[in-house]
């Protein structure tokens, strides 16, 4: 047997009998094995019946009618054979039909009519148009195999056709060869309708699987969005009620009032650390001022007003510096001796340093959010400090709630995102899933071959071992 696989001679005939593969089309792939599978059959069993007969009927091979039918057969099926070998599966289909149609029929309509073998054997024809062409060619051939059964019952009727029974051994053959052929075709046709079942069954369970899982996924990251925007409904409910809290000093109303309409809108963190510098320092006369945002546990500047950009500060990590320390106290610190190039004012005529620092902790549920830094000309008073303190809460809640819609936006964002690669993924699941199934094939025959030799070589140390 090894030998023969190795035989380049084999090698060659085996390479001749398979049927073409088209990598990038599995459906033209398995119609070209099919029709392959249909030729090569068709050819041995007409030619091994041919045989039969022609030893029968020796030296009068031509004379019969039936004789001739299968040689014109054989005939026209054989070039078809490398027609289809050069990828021209389609073509193939409807040459083999139609000139096997074209045959059967003329046999039909020159010999015995509708008693003639070659009529029924257009049934054969019309299984082969279904199980390669599907049920368009299907029902054109079965209404022109109809409308020919009916010229030949006309031509009977009018006696245009003699008829020319034969014997009952002759026609039980051709009938038996019709029958075997027929057999053929529908098992060919009932195996590619399992296989396409079964493909779609496991093709249907995936989707569900996957579909599953999508759901899934999108209901959760819902939730986490309901979630988030009750959170930030809920910081905008304690920043009205921490507006009503003050009501009753006026000036504090009116500052904070203010301050919330500047705020209002949906602003990003630095637009609103902007705002809220701009507005204490011309409503408390503070000439600059510097708002540091609690990110990924480091305090960045995230907005200013009358700050010099060369001075800008690297981010503080929480304890460290001046705004990590009041971060980690939560308490208003008060400076009034630092150095003179700590922090400079700069004008149009030159140059001013303040005479003090007030730094104010932002906290929001015990967490610091964000450092407020303000450079005074004189010492704070306690009115600006009352300011101060009132607008705590506020200010607090601006930073959390920016920075929670900032989170809430990313997080729609990844959602988005994610559904369609789950969409993509879906597309490239179903495309590689006939891929993964012929993979699996190879895989079943390698172990098979694995097994094989395990065998061998186990039973080769069998005999070793009593050698």
């Amino acid at each position: 047997m090894n030998r023969l696989q190795t035989n380049p001679y084999w090698q060659r005939l085996k390479a001749y009998l398979a049927p073409p593969t088209f990598p990038h089309d599995t459906k033209k792939t398995h119609t070209a094995a099919i029709l392959n599978t249909m030729l090569w059959g068709i050819v041995i069993v007409l030619s091994l019946y041919c045989f039969s007969r022609f030893v029968a009927t020796y030296p009068d091979i031509f004379d019969s009618a039936i004789n001739r039918l299968l040689i014109t057969l054989i005939i026209v099926i054989i070039p078809l054979i490398p027609l289809l070998k050069k990828g021209y599966v389609n073509t193939t289909s409807y040459l083999l039909i139609f000139l096997t149609w074209s045959i059967l029929s003329f046999q039909a309509a020159t010999n015995n009519g509708l008693f003639d073998s070659a009529y029924i054997a257009l049934f054969v024809n019309i299984l082969i148009a279904s199980l390669l062409l599907g049920w368009r060619a299907t029902l054109t051939f079965t209404i022109a195999t109809i409308l020919v059964g009916w010229g030949i019952a006309w031509r009977q009727v009018t006696g245009a056709i003699t008829l020319d029974f034969y014997s009952p051994y002759l026609v039980i053959q051709e009938l038996s060869i019709i029958f075997l052929l027929a057999n053929f075709l529908i098992y060919l046709l009932i195996t590619t309708l399992n296989r396409a079942l079964f493909a779609s069954q496991q093709s249907n369970a995936k989707l569900q699987l996957l579909t599953q899982s999508m759901e899934t996924e999108i209901e959760t990251r819902t939730q986490i969005a309901e979630h988030a925007r009750h959170e930030a409904e809920k910081a905008r409910e304690e920043a009205e009620f921490a507006q009503q809290a003050v009501i009753e000093q006026m000036w504090l109303v009116s500052g904070q009032a203010r301050l919330n309409d500047r705020l209002q809108g949906e602003l990003d963190t630095s637009t609103a650390a902007n705002i809220i510098c701009e507005y204490i320092c011309q409503y408390l006369e503070i000439p600059v001022a510097a708002l540091f945002h609690h990110h990924n546990g480091n305090f960045h500047l995230a907005g200013s007003y009358a700050y010099s950009l060369e001075q800008t500060p690297p981010p503080f990590p929480l304890g460290h510096g001046l705004i990590g320390q009041v971060a980690l106290n939560q308490k208003p610190q008060i400076l009034d001796q630092f150095p003179p190039n700590h922090l400079t004012i700069q004008t149009s005529i030159g140059t001013i340093y303040p005479q003090q620092l007030y730094l104010q902790p932002l906290i929001y549920q015990a967490n610091t959010v964000a450092v407020l830094e303000l450079a005074l000309l004189k010492p704070i008073t306690n009115k600006q400090r009352s300011f101060l303190q009132s607008i705590h809460t506020t200010l607090a809640i601006t930073i959390h709630t920016t920075h929670t819609r900032a989170r809430i936006d990313q997080l729609l964002h990844d959602a988005q995102q994610q559904a369609e690669e789950l969409l993509t993924q879906e597309e490239e699941l179903r495309l590689t899933n006939e891929e993964l199934r012929l993979q699996t094939e190879k895989w079943r025959r390698a172990e098979a071959n694995w097994r094989a030799e395990r065998n061998q070589l186990q039973t080769e140390l069998n005999e070793l071992r009593s050698t």
